[in-house]
């Protein structure tokens, strides 16, 4: 499988975040692909000593993620996130219709992940980044 650098990885050190900005090139993703850049995100934030905020930039997101993927997402990553003391969640949602409704299925699921394990971590849902950044110094 060829690997597809869709999805750009850094660290903020300003407002302590990790951002994950997956960019133009997500078109036509495998399950897998999804899955390894979901695992890339559990790296960088050890690598970075678990920061308290965590950003997650869809806008440019350019395939569905179906809800199979999305239950996996949930059960199987965000859990971890939650135990590496990760703070506060804002996804940066995407611009095409089909997309959004796809990550707000997913986002719905992470929410439920979060209630059920009365994790005091908060979910926040942007248009845009600056208004994450602005909610994170909250």
């Amino acid at each position: 499988m060829e690997k597809i650098n869709f999805q750009d990885m850094s660290f903020d050190a300003t407002h302590q975040a990790i951002i994950a900005i997956v960019n133009e090139k997500s078109e036509f993703l495998s399950d897998q692909q999804i899955k390894d850049a979901q695992y890339d995100i559990l790296e960088f934030i050890k690598q970075y000593n678990h920061p308290p905020h965590l950003m997650i930039n869809l806008q440019y997101l350019r395939t569905p993620v179906h809800p199979e993927l999305q239950e996996w997402i949930a059960l199987k990553i965000i859990p971890k996130i939650l135990k590496m003391g990760i703070l506060k969640i804002a996804y940066i949602m995407p611009m095409d219709e089909v997309e959004k409704i796809s990550v707000e299925q997913i986002t719905d699921e992470v929410t439920d992940s979060v209630v059920n394990q009365s994790s005091k971590t908060a979910i926040a849902y942007f248009d845009n980044e600056q208004d994450a950044f602005k909610w994170f110094t909250k």
